[in-house]
């Protein structure tokens, strides 16, 4: 990467792929990229696909599904005369899938995926078969990314700009549409200058929860993989687990965002369930919401139902009596 040679933030236009806005980029120059050859397949203390500066991780299972996969995508790619990608690819459209589905993995338990759950930034000791010792990892999730320390320093400062953008555009919205919210800036905002206020669980309307959707994938698309066939048969009898929701109470407005539990809701909605258990958190602001009446009034306009809203304060899981209960 090396030394920008030219910068551009909150641009709203690129041809880039189907960027609703761009909030920060840095055009860099290659000489340095580090590793930027590199193709390796790799055993060690677990299976390594390096391509250039990344790294991703497999467990036996996961890489044995992995080359399967691509083998199968390859077949199929060759199949239809190795045509090009289309960078004028409508974003109404979905892609030519050569592959499309679930991963087949225990670490997709979210209670053994602990482990792998991780983001995280470390700078390496010397490095014998590259011969240097100034460079930086950037873990997450399964994911490596191998950067020099002046490219590090460089990609966290298009990050910090990417994330004050998102942080300024999500403000001027919040408020403006009416009904659903912009959920996919929601899980930014809810955590920002809030405090959790109560946890609880309730069963309610799954439609509630698909309503704002807050995923890469349709829900047609997720419902479509193996994985989510899989948990259609699992959960026939029942579902123990609550999904994880948050609900963000500011500017007078009740928005939320689905956490945890993607593919168990639209498997479930699959089953033609219209119910189910949800773990909710509900995050605010001391500044806007000044007693604990309120809370009631807004968790009133979310269930629509005064004896879901005074269950959720028998069970709620943090202590709320008034407003200097609050976590923060």
């Amino acid at each position: 990467m090396g030394n920008a040679i030219q910068r551009h933030t909150g641009r709203k236009e690129n041809k880039m792929g189907h960027i609703k806005k761009l909030f920060s980029e840095m055009v860099v120059k290659p000489e340095n990229d580090m590793n930027g050859t590199m193709f390796t397949i790799e055993r060690a203390e677990n299976f390594h696909l390096h391509w250039r500066n990344y790294r991703l991780v497999f467990n036996k299972q996961e890489f044995s599904h992995f080359l399967a996969g691509v083998t199968e995508a390859a077949q199929k790619w060759n199949a239809e005369g190795q045509p090009d990608a289309s960078k004028d690819h409508a974003v109404e459209t979905p892609p030519i899938y050569y592959l499309n589905r679930g991963v087949e993995s225990i670490r997709a338990e979210p209670q053994k995926n602990d482990e792998w759950r991780k983001i995280g930034v470390e700078l390496q000791d010397i490095a014998e078969w590259c011969n240097r010792d100034d460079f930086m990892h950037v873990h997450y999730k399964d994911l490596r990314i191998d950067l020099t320390v002046g490219e590090f320093t460089e990609f966290a400062s298009v990050v910090e700009d990417g994330k004050n953008h998102l942080k300024k555009y999500a403000r001027e919205k919040i408020g403006q549409v009416e009904g659903k919210q912009l959920i996919e800036i929601a899980t930014e905002i809810y955590r920002e200058g809030r405090g959790l206020a109560m946890v609880f669980n309730a069963e309610v309307d799954i439609d509630m929860l698909l309503d704002n959707w807050n995923s890469m994938y349709t829900k047609e698309q997720m419902l479509a993989t193996e994985k989510c066939q899989a948990l259609k048969e699992s959960i026939k009898t029942g579902m123990n687990t609550p999904v994880r929701y948050a609900f963000v109470l500011v500017n007078n407005t009740a928005f939320g965002a689905l956490l945890d539990g993607h593919h168990r809701a639209v498997a479930a909605k699959g089953l033609g369930w219209t119910k189910m258990l949800v773990q909710f958190e509900i995050w605010v602001d001391k500044k806007e919401i000044t007693s604990v009446d309120t809370i009631k009034r807004y968790l009133l306009e979310i269930f629509h139902d005064p004896t879901t809203v005074d269950k959720a304060f028998e069970t709620n899981k943090l202590k709320l009596t008034s407003m200097e209960d609050l976590i923060w």
